[in-house]
């Protein structure tokens, strides 16, 4: 399963830390400029295996990619750490395509041995009858499970290492990948419906609250025109009241502190 077997810098017997990175724990406390060296190369003989750069690019003339904190410089014809960002006649591209995606699905039995089997409706019917069918475990359907091709990272003990073959990947559009839901019985839909109508519910509250922060604002501005002629009593008394006022009406503290004026 691993390449090494003992540790590249002192030769001793196999850990597990050894096995993956080449390097053991005491050899990385001890020696750590020489295990930095030594772990880069193991990890660049694993990327290797998936055709991945072995190193975040640093191309001199490069496209610079800012999606993430790698910031990649690309250059023509080459592919960013993650693989998925690609420059094209001197323009970063997804190697997916324009509102595409490279995605891994497969049905998920309820209750499954992954992540819903302790938050998810379908395994613990949390939300019912809002969010589940049945009162406990509702055996015989299935959740979509869905993983996105690429990374950023490089960690040699990654369980989901496959996901970096990105040459090999479905590519998925949008009408595809909610066909593929819509389609099958199996797959659980009644969740997906409800939270839409949370989701639409908040951001309705959400545009409510950023009206009532614009008035406030107004409010604040008035406030401070007011004081200009006020002596420091005035003004105190006046913020005072000004800011319960503000409290009671919109119902947003921050806003409100006013400075020294």
């Amino acid at each position: 399963m691993f390449e090494f077997t003992k540790c590249q810098i002192c030769n001793t017997q196999p850990q597990i830390l050894a096995a993956s990175l080449g390097i053991c724990s005491e050899c990385v406390k001890k020696n750590p400029e020489e295990a930095i060296e030594r772990s880069r190369s193991s990890h660049s003989k694993n990327r290797a295996k998936w055709y991945l750069t072995p190193d975040i690019p640093n191309s001199l003339g490069g496209q610079q990619c800012h999606i993430c904190s790698n910031e990649c410089l690309i250059g023509l014809g080459e592919s960013g750490y993650c693989g998925i960002r690609k420059n094209v006649n001197g323009h970063l591209e997804s190697i997916a395509g324009k509102n595409k995606a490279l995605l891994h699905t497969y049905l998920d039995p309820i209750p499954t041995n992954c992540c819903s089997t302790y938050f998810c409706p379908g395994g613990t019917s949390a939300g019912y009858p809002q969010f589940s069918y049945h009162k406990g475990p509702e055996r015989g359907y299935y959740n979509l499970a869905c993983f996105l091709y690429g990374c950023n990272f490089s960690c040699l003990g990654c369980q989901n290492d496959q996901h970096r073959a990105v040459n090999a990947a479905e590519i998925y559009t949008f009408d595809k990948f909610v066909s593929k839901i819509q389609n099958n019985p199996k797959v659980i839909k009644k969740r997906i419906k409800n939270t839409r109508k949370i989701w639409d519910s908040r951001e309705y509250k959400n545009k409510q609250s950023k009206i009532q922060l614009k008035n406030s604002k107004e409010l604040i501005q008035k406030i401070k025109t007011a004081l200009n002629n006020k002596t420091q009593e005035e003004k105190d008394n006046m913020i005072k009241k000004r800011k319960q006022t503000c409290l009671k009406k919109y119902g947003v503290k921050n806003v409100f502190q006013v400075k020294e004026f």
